[in-house]
């Protein structure tokens, strides 16, 4: 069975539907994900934390003690494919100039080095996109009640000025609070649209030329370019090894 190595970054636009593509794809594959420090807490407060955790094989963190190992995994072959979604332009940008400060970006470049098929989903590939706001609370419309405080499991939501705010830090995303507001004034999910910068959008396409990057702007194409490279169409190896010295991209 084929390894697979999902990368979570900390990124709104995307997290919901890249954990449903990441699930899909766990079925078929043996997952091991890595977080970074902001791909963790946006996973857990967009509500699908649990859902990276539960299927995947390993889970490695953004520590200094795991970027060997998982390094050392990738350059060695263990994985036939890496995936980066949600991928922010951050991570976008650091991968495009080859900046290797953390494990997941670690990983990605010793994949890029050894010419393992990347599958990137950037938030800031296309000039329009739709992201997904986390569950917030309109104060306008909040009397008060305190029901939506005594539903949540996590205790995030706190009284103040006589109305209900989240603690992010605490928020999982599991949208009680929402089924308790009577009032409809609280909402998660919601969509709106953003416009990218001109920089973001130049160094994901910039990006898309580096040969083992496959580059995709929504969770559709990403759910299928990932189904194209695992069905064997798309040169993804079970050992992706370099045999006869690396070849290396020019930038």
């Amino acid at each position: 069975m084929k390894r697979v190595l999902w990368v979570v970054t900390g990124a709104g636009c995307f997290m919901r539907c890249s954990a449903g593509v990441f699930l899909e794809t766990s079925k078929d594959v043996l997952a091991d994900v890595v977080f970074t420090a902001a791909g963790l807490e946006v996973a857990r407060i967009y509500g699908v934390l649990d859902v990276f955790i539960r299927h995947s094989r390993h889970i490695y963190y953004e520590l200094p003690a795991s970027g060997g190992v998982l390094a050392g995994r990738v350059a060695g072959g263990f994985y036939s494919l890496v995936v980066v979604a949600p991928a922010t332009s951050n991570t976008v940008a650091k991968i495009r100039h080859g900046i290797a400060d953390t494990p997941p970006l670690t990983a990605v470049l010793q994949a890029v080095k050894n010419m393992i098929p990347v599958v990137i989903l950037p938030t800031d590939a296309l000039a329009v996109v739709e992201t997904e706001l986390p569950c917030m609370i309109e104060h306008g419309l909040c009397n008060g009640c305190g029901s939506c405080m005594e539903t949540c499991p996590a205790g995030a939501i706190y009284m103040a000025d006589g109305v209900a705010h989240i603690d992010y830090q605490k928020c999982i995303g599991c949208t009680r609070c929402v089924e308790a507001c009577m009032r409809g004034a609280i909402k998660c999910w919601e969509r709106i649209s953003v416009e990218c910068s001109p920089l973001d959008l130049e160094n994901a396409w910039l990006l898309a030329r580096v040969k083992p990057v496959r580059l995709v702007v929504n969770c559709h194409e990403l759910r299928e370019e990932i189904k194209r490279l695992l069905s064997g169409s798309g040169e993804v190896r079970s050992d992706a090894r370099c045999k006869g010295g690396c070849r290396h991209h020019r930038r």
